[in-house]
């Protein structure tokens, strides 16, 4: 197992941007920051945040 301590963004393509969306909102409880959409590349996403603070006295 890795133990991995931040991430700092993760990146996925999907066939339908607004499902998929959806499906953060509901199951990861992610927020849209903004979307974008480029025509000369064709292609549109999605920013998702979830911001969380760790506490000074850390995990228990």
């Amino acid at each position: 197992m890795i133990g991995i301590k931040r991430v700092d963004h993760v990146s996925f393509a999907t066939w339908s941007l607004d499902e998929q969306v959806r499906w953060f909102e509901r199951v990861m409880s992610l927020s849209v920051a903004s979307r974008w959409r480029d025509e000369d590349e064709g292609c549109a996403g999605a920013v998702l945040w979830q911001l969380f603070e760790e506490l000074p006295s850390g995990p228990k």
